[in-house]
């Protein structure tokens, strides 16, 4: 990563700002169905516009195995994921090399002491 290129600095503050400020809504989401909370960051800095758009996507359906399938573990989050004990996020945000692609992961947390799980 080269100095003009700070995608993954600004996916780590993203992810702060997100777990800082939407914890609540993200675990309220969670307990009521097995799914997956996605927050993806917009920007067009021509225009000066920036934005985060929000989903909460059900297990198991076609947006669901898309988001998996970016994940290199995938098939350890499927495995390891139980609704009634933690939640998943993902977040993203523009890749400052084309900006018509993001860059992101998917990160899930238990809910009794909000410590991350491991899916390496």
């Amino acid at each position: 990563m080269d100095s003009s290129d700070n995608t993954h600095e600004n996916l780590a503050l993203a992810w702060k700002c997100i777990l800082e400020q939407y914890r609540k809504k993200i675990e309220d989401a969670s307990r009521k169905e097995a799914g997956m909370n996605i927050f993806v960051m917009r920007d067009n800095l021509k225009k000066g516009i920036f934005n985060c758009q929000y989903v909460y996507i059900e297990r198991g359906g076609a947006v669901w195995k898309k988001y998996l399938a970016f994940s290199d573990n995938a098939a350890k989050i499927g495995a390891l994921y139980d609704h009634e004990k933690m939640y998943l996020v993902s977040v993203h945000v523009p890749d400052r090399k084309d900006p018509t692609k993001t860059v992101g992961n998917i990160r899930g947390f238990l809910y009794n002491d909000h410590s991350e799980v491991n899916f390496q």
